[in-house]
């Protein structure tokens, strides 16, 4: 099971979320040893580092849209706004949160 974003998923979220919204951090270590592999609990604490989420803050930063929750499927893996017909889905939620997100962000709904 998935508990957090990669490091591929944090650099796109970096660019739509506040950092503040994520509650864990990668460590940049140098250029020759690049990212730590395992998230460090906490906010970001150097200026390098890159913000992480948890599925508990990507379930925090999914946003009421015209007072419609997101709808989370745990058997389908999939995150759904019943009256707006966006819906996604993928191997785990982690992946479909991050899905959501950047498909909020790109109809300007986020």
């Amino acid at each position: 099971m998935k508990a957090y974003t990669d490091i591929e998923q944090s650099q796109k979220l970096a660019e739509i979320l506040p950092k503040e919204t994520a509650d864990f951090h990668f460590k940049y270590y140098s250029v020759l040893e690049g990212w730590c592999d395992i998230p460090h609990y906490g906010t970001v604490s150097h200026i390098k580092d890159l913000p992480c989420w948890s599925l508990a803050a990507l379930i925090e930063a999914l946003p009421k849209i015209y007072e419609l929750k997101p709808l989370i499927d745990l058997e389908g893996n999939s995150i759904m706004y019943s009256g707006l017909y966006i819906d996604v889905s993928a191997d785990n939620l982690i992946d479909s949160c991050v899905e959501m997100i950047v498909k909020l962000h790109e109809l300007k709904v986020l």
